[in-house]
């Protein structure tokens, strides 16, 4: 797999380092981190990946994640770039936003229920995929549903669908 040629399209690092971007600082490399910038561009990349049938990895802050020593020629999609938030009576995260972002973006806009994740250094991708909780709350419990990537498709999770 000649992964250095085929993303030259997208914003890349190489090689991808665990160690310098997980919060715990362990890990080894990939050849290649892949960072899309907008919704478009990840499902691009994913179908990209699955077309080629690449094996991939993705990751968001890379905290409360133990990465595999080693290298790998996996390519790492990571989410950190994908992050708008909107709100029109709901609210629209993206799976890169951080906890930080978040809860600064509910405050302006005076909603509440998501303050049990101050502290926490995830991403919201990651803080779902992961139930992300603190003092008894999770964030399941503020979610209705999700915008999952599916076999080249993307669709709408309920949250009971999530489990």
């Amino acid at each position: 797999m000649n992964t250095m040629a085929n993303y030259a399209d997208f914003q890349t690092e190489r090689p991808f380092d665990f160690a310098k971007r997980s919060t715990i600082g362990c890990g080894g490399k990939s050849k290649i981190g892949l960072y899309p910038k907008t919704r478009e561009e990840a499902v691009a990349l994913l179908r990209r990946l699955e077309q080629q049938a690449t094996p991939y990895f993705v990751v968001g802050n890379l905290s409360n994640v133990l990465p595999m020593d080693g290298e790998t020629e996996k390519p790492v999609v990571c989410t950190k770039r994908l992050t708008a938030i909107d709100f029109d009576g709901k609210l629209y995260v993206e799976a890169g936003v951080s906890s930080g972002a978040f809860l600064q973006f509910c405050r302006e806009k005076g909603l509440t229920g998501g303050e049990f994740l101050l502290g926490i250094p995830c991403t919201l991708g990651g803080a779902l995929f992961m139930n992300a909780g603190a003092d008894g709350r999770y964030i399941a419990e503020i979610v209705d549903k999700v915008w999952v990537y599916r076999k080249g498709e993307v669709c709408a999770l309920s949250k009971t669908e999530c489990r």
